[in-house]
Order: structure tokens, then sequence, then C-alpha cells
């Protein structure tokens, strides 16, 4: 059973039962790799231990009653652990679809042999496929397969419930599937209808948002020609004498309202014009991925007839 200390080191009294007629006792304690760290000669049945963090056993010889020719247990494991907050360095760990099943590093300190790892999103807590302890200051995680995509807080929990959360550590982006046709698929849907190409390529939201645009641009640009083309009709037919001070001021009222009705209709057709032209800029650079296509123009070697250029569709 592990033995937890909030100090660099654990004071642990190990007590065992006592043989009566026994001349005493003989403890001994090493590391896991073989290395004794207590070898000593009792009278008691207990003695106290200062260790450090690490993995240990135990075992006890019992001595006759001349003091010699003991006769020893089996090593028992002894486990120490320190009960400390760990710490982690804060960096957002993007993973890429490619390397989701490679070992995440995980930096830091105070992290215990006996650590629970888990990755928190809303309320729920996902456990690692697997945990690769290092040491104090560094562990990997390896994702579980079916591990959905989005924002996940790393929740570290070392024994004496000493825990850590990390607020959005680890972010696995979706996966699109390759658009068919490639970049000249998506361009030229956007040409003939704003957002259509946006839709195709599964950005649903932006592809909606430019066709509202659009079709608002749209509508103001009708309401604006309507406009000026009424106005220009009252203007053209104005008749009157332009000595006369009441038609001269409604004259010039109109062609007032005339001009205005102009440079509103310039200024639709002007915003209409930017947002379709910024939605095939948007349609042009959109990320992909794409599915691998010929390019759009092959050229052949330069032969006696000179250098023919290939038209290829890609629709």
């Amino acid at each position: 059973m592990p033995h937890y200390g909030q100090e660099d080191f654990v004071e642990k009294t190990i007590q065992w039962k006592g043989r009566d007629g026994s001349g005493g006792y003989i403890f001994e304690l090493r590391q896991s790799d073989g290395k004794t760290v207590y070898r000593e000669t009792i009278q008691e049945n207990r003695f106290t231990v200062r260790l450090s963090e690490g993995d240990y056993e135990f075992r006890v010889g019992v001595l006759n009653r001349f003091g010699k020719d003991p006769i020893f247990s089996n090593y028992i494991p002894l486990k120490v652990r320190l009960a400390r907050l760990p710490v982690v360095e804060k960096e957002e760990k993007v993973v890429l679809p490619e390397t989701a099943q490679s070992p995440i590093l995980v930096k830091g300190r105070n992290f215990s042999r006996d650590i629970k790892v888990f990755l928190k999103k809303s309320d729920e807590l996902i456990a690692p496929e697997k945990i690769i302890y290092k040491d104090k200051s560094e562990l990997e995680i390896i994702l579980p397969k079916d591990l959905l995509p989005g924002s996940y807080d790393l929740v570290l929990q070392n024994p004496k419930e000493k825990q850590q959360i990390i607020e959005n550590y680890l972010r696995l982006p979706e996966v699109r599937p390759p658009v068919k046709g490639g970049r000249i698929a998506v361009l030229w849907r956007s040409a003939v209808l704003p957002g259509w190409g946006q839709i195709y390529a599964g950005r649903l939201t932006k592809g909606v948002a430019l066709g509202t645009v659009f079709v608002a641009a749209s509508a103001f640009y009708i309401y604006a020609d309507l406009n000026f083309l009424r106005e220009e009709k009252k203007y053209k037919n104005l008749r009157g004498d332009i000595y006369d001070p009441a038609f001269r001021e409604s004259f010039l009222a109109q062609r007032q309202r005339y001009i205005r009705a102009e440079g509103t209709q310039n200024t639709a057709f002007g915003i209409l014009f930017l947002v379709y032209l910024l939605n095939l800029v948007d349609a042009y650079f959109l990320n992909g991925p794409y599915e691998d296509q010929p390019s759009f123009f092959s050229t052949q070697p330069y032969s006696a007839d000179g250098l023919f250029f290939t038209f290829k569709s890609n629709f």
C-alpha cells in the first residue's frame, strides 16, 4: 500500500508481529533496483524509516535467543509517494488526425507515479488510453481512439485529492472530408450563387452568412435602382418657366433628390460588388482539404509545332 507525505521525505513506522523468545530482529529495506537503504539489528518489533519518493521493499529477520541465525521473511513491497498539487505548463495542444495516437507530452512538476489523468469536456471525464510516467516533471498520454473533435480540459490528480484542472489544454480540430472537384468546384459555385461554394465545402455557417449578406445587398441595390429611376423620371418630366420662382424652387429640389438617388444607387452597387468580390476571394482561398485534381492548364514539352496548352476541366 502506498504511503504519502507532503514534504520531500516520508517518515513511517513499520511494525510487525513479535516472536517470544527471539534474540532480536534484523530489519532490511532496499530500493527496487536492489540498493540497500537500511540494514539494522534491533530489539523491538518496529522500525521507523525516513524515505524519499520511490518504490522499495523490506523484510524482517528473526534472530534466535543467542542473537544469531536469522530467519527472514519474504520481501514486502513499499511505495512512497509525495502528495503535492501537480503544476502544468500552460500550452494548448492541437492534435491533428495523423498524430492522434502518438504520445502527447505533458510538462510541469510534482507529478506522482500514481497520478490520475483525465480529459474533461462539459461534465464528462474521459480517461486516456494510456498514461506513461517519465519523471516528476514529464508524463505522456495516449488519447482514446474514439475521442470526438473539440476542446478539452486536462485534469491531473495526485494522491490525497491534490487536483489541478487546466482549461482548454487540448484541442482536436474537426476532420473534414476532401472537397470533391477541388478548389475550382468551390469557386464556380460561389460565382453562380454567393455562399453556395462555401456550403459545398462544408462551411455551412460561413456560406449562409455570405448568402444572407448578398441577398440583403441585392435588395438594397434593387431599392436604390428603382428609387433612382423614379426620381430620374420626375426630374426629366418637369416642365415650366425657369424664371418662375415657384417652378425654379421645385426644379432645384427635384434635381437634388435625383442627385441623391443617383449617389445611393452607386453606393448600393459598390456594396453589392464588394460583397460578391469578397465571396469569390473567400471561396478561392478557403482551406481544404481538397481532392487531388489535375492542374487546370497543363503544358507539354516544346516541339517543332510550338508550346501546346491543354485545357483540363475539373467539373
